[in-house]
């Protein structure tokens, strides 16, 4: 016997894998934006096909639209956060690098100083 599956519930895991593949940092940038974007269009169409299979009177549908609302905004807000962070990892990386640079000058200077003073 076939085991049936809900669409909503297909879509909804869909949805999830993408928002984690987003945040992979196993995968580049654009690859990221891209699978955010799809994940953002998918969630567009979750909330069209729950608002399809609930009849606006019913009483769970209000309820439903709130919990779909409030975990679109908090999507939206972890996005933003993991972009921030990003960004931070970005700025911590390049001033580990200028202070790198100055180590090295100054192992620069430090042996030509040295070999003056011999």
């Amino acid at each position: 016997m076939a085991t049936t599956t809900d669409p909503v519930e297909d879509l909804a895991a869909t949805v999830n894998r993408l928002y984690n593949l987003s945040a992979s940092n196993q995968v580049s940038p654009d690859q990221q934006t891209k699978l955010a974007q799809q994940a953002d269009n998918l969630a567009d169409e979750l909330g069209r096909l729950v608002q399809e299979q609930l009849d606006a009177t019913s009483a769970a549908y209000s309820p439903l639209m709130v919990s779909l609302t409030q975990t679109t905004n908090a999507l939206n807000q972890a996005e933003a956060k993991i972009q921030g962070i990003v960004s931070r990892v970005n700025t911590a990386a390049d001033v580990a690098a200028a202070i790198d640079g100055l180590i090295q000058q100054a192992i620069t200077l430090g042996t030509s100083v040295a070999k003056l003073a011999a």
